[in-house]
């Protein structure tokens, strides 16, 4: 089969020593290539528009602005720590209760047991 390639015998074969013409690119392709030849340009002015720009990040505020968002954080902090401490106040307030209550209970059942001696419930008929 090689050897008649080589001699040119099949049909659609190039005669010997002229090579074939490459098939014509997709019509997609062409797309393809206009969109990377663009995004090459954009790449290429991006680079450009940099190249006399300083390396360090450069500010976004000025000083005042900054300060002033500063302060308006540090004030909203401190709002938020007032009300934390009135909430652990309340919740401090509320466990001292909590306890008083236990320890009302705890007082109401040792004089139950000083009155009612173990045993001395209902017999059942016993005696």
């Amino acid at each position: 089969l090689a050897h008649a390639r080589r001699a040119g015998a099949l049909p659609g074969a190039p005669p010997p020593g002229e090579a074939r013409a490459p098939p014509p690119p997709p019509v997609d392709a062409l797309k393809h290539s206009a969109s990377a030849l663009a995004a090459a340009s954009n790449d290429r002015a991006r680079l450009a528009a940099g190249v006399f720009r300083p390396s360090h990040a450069l500010p976004t505020m000025s000083l005042a602005e900054f300060a002033e968002q500063e302060m308006a954080d540090a004030r909203r902090r401190e709002e938020e720590s007032k009300k934390a401490e009135a909430a652990r106040q309340a919740v401090d307030l509320d466990r001292e209760e909590d306890h008083e209550r236990e320890q009302q209970r705890l007082r109401s059942w040792d004089d139950w047991k000083d009155d009612n001696k173990r045993g001395s419930g209902n017999l059942k008929g016993k005696w």
